[in-house]
């Protein structure tokens, strides 16, 4: 065969080949790429179904952080409890002073709610504690503010000298509450929201009337002379305790507070302070001590016993609720605590994120609820006893609210303290002017 012949033939078997492809593929391959379009949509369903498997997982995040079914009588004011931040707020945190127990508390549960917010809610917490140093508060504030938060939670270190961050946040557009202490201004006006606090000044009624009661059964009758620890000077909860228990025992004109030494709410200083006043008043001169805070308590009793004064041994009256005071009731050393509860952390938060969420219809003076520590009765010891227990158990130094007792640690003269305090003092018709009828401080 000549090479043109093969030529030919290879070409025609080519033809045919190809030929055979293309018919082959027209009539099987054209349906097959239209099948996979038809059946992409149904491929993708389980895309558009993810939203709605995460959203269990949403909820969880959106958990509130104060339980729903907390006692409403706590948290007057809010319809609804258990706030959910309805954006990603800034919140700014300014402490005044960690010289205690009590206010070390304070702080580390202030804190930890903080964080308890950040990492569920993504709410950012800016913070800083002066270290007792109002100067340095005021500073503080002033760098805070600076960074524009949504909203100012502040314990002052003291009243008068904080109030011009009250100035600063009313120019800033800024709201604020005052947690604990408060400043020189009046609660609901301006930026200032609110202040949450404990009742000083109830607290202060409670040791008065039980120093009456307990003159009555150390001297036979209403007599006797009392020597006074008191806490931070400028401070508004030792300035309403000292105020209140002189306002109790101005219709005992036998019952005189004849030296006050302040203690600054600290061991070390409450320790001398007690040195001097032992100093000064030589055994049979004093007939017990009050101190404004169970710091104050406990260092006043090792200063006694390490005196060899007994004679004041379970004459002594103070407040917080410290687990170390409480003890000393038991051991026969103190008389009385009326409580000062140091967990702000949770309200605090609650009250902020509601008002940033929109609901403001709240009270402007929110109180902590208080109890009355004394052992006067054997059910009372137990109770005590109890409770130590079950602080030894959880391995913290306060009474939370959760261990109850509010039914049984009550004044043992109720009637007189609801004499001499029927309403909180903001609730009178003049409260700067209520406040101002007694002098804190003073002494005969």
């Amino acid at each position: 065969m000549t090479k043109l012949a093969k030529l030919v033939v290879l070409i025609v078997v080519l033809a045919m080949v190809f030929g055979l492809a293309a018919c082959g593929g027209g009539a099987t391959e054209s349906p097959a790429p239209e099948e996979p379009a038809a059946e992409e949509p149904a491929a993708e369903e389980p895309v558009a179904e993810e939203p709605a498997a995460e959203e269990p997982g949403d909820e969880v995040a959106l958990e509130p952080i104060t339980p729903v079914d907390f006692p409403e009588r706590f948290l007057p004011g809010l319809a609804n409890i258990g706030a959910i931040p309805a954006a990603e707020y800034t919140v700014a945190l300014s402490n005044g002073d960690m010289a205690n127990e009590w206010r070390r508390t304070f702080w580390e549960d202030l804190s930890d709610y903080g964080k308890r917010y950040n990492e569920r809610f993504g709410t950012v917490i800016i913070e800083a504690n002066s270290g007792a140093d109002s100067t340095k508060q005021v500073q503080d504030a002033q760098s805070l503010l600076a960074q524009s938060p949504d909203i100012l939670l502040m314990s002052p270190n003291e009243s008068e000298p904080l109030a011009v961050v009250g100035d600063m946040c009313d120019e800033a557009g800024i709201p604020y509450m005052t947690l604990d202490r408060t400043i020189t201004k009046t609660p609901g006006e301006g930026q200032y929201v609110c202040a949450i606090q404990v009742d000083g000044y109830h607290e202060g009624i409670m040791n008065g009337v039980r120093i009456v009661d307990d003159m009555v059964r150390k001297n036979g009758s209403e007599k006797g002379n009392i020597a006074e620890i008191s806490g931070v000077l400028g401070s508004s909860p030792s300035l309403h305790r000292s105020a209140a228990v002189r306002r109790v025992l101005a219709d005992y004109p036998d019952i005189k507070v004849v030296i006050s030494v302040t203690g600054e709410f600290d061991a070390a200083k409450s320790a001398q302070a007690m040195k001097d006043i032992m100093t000064a008043k030589p055994a049979g001169t004093i007939d017990g001590v009050v101190c404004s805070c169970d710091t104050s308590a406990v260092a006043a009793v090792e200063e006694i016993k390490a005196a060899g004064r007994t004679e004041l041994l379970g004459w002594i009256w103070a407040v917080d609720g410290l687990k170390a005071g409480l003890q000393g009731i038991v051991d026969g050393d103190i008389a009385e605590i009326s409580e000062c509860p140091p967990f702000f952390g949770m309200i605090a938060f609650e009250y902020a994120i509601q008002y940033l969420n929109g609901v403001t219809d709240f009270p402007a003076i929110i109180c902590a609820p208080e109890r009355d520590f004394s052992g006067e009765t054997p059910e009372k010891m137990d109770e005590l006893k109890a409770i130590i227990a079950e602080l030894d158990a959880r391995g913290i130094s306060f009474v939370p609210s959760d261990v109850g007792s509010y039914a049984i640690m009550v004044p043992e003269n109720q009637a007189m303290v609801d004499k001499y305090y029927p309403m909180p003092y903001w609730e009178q018709a003049d409260p700067e002017a209520w406040l101002a009828e007694f002098e804190a401080y003073t002494t005969e």
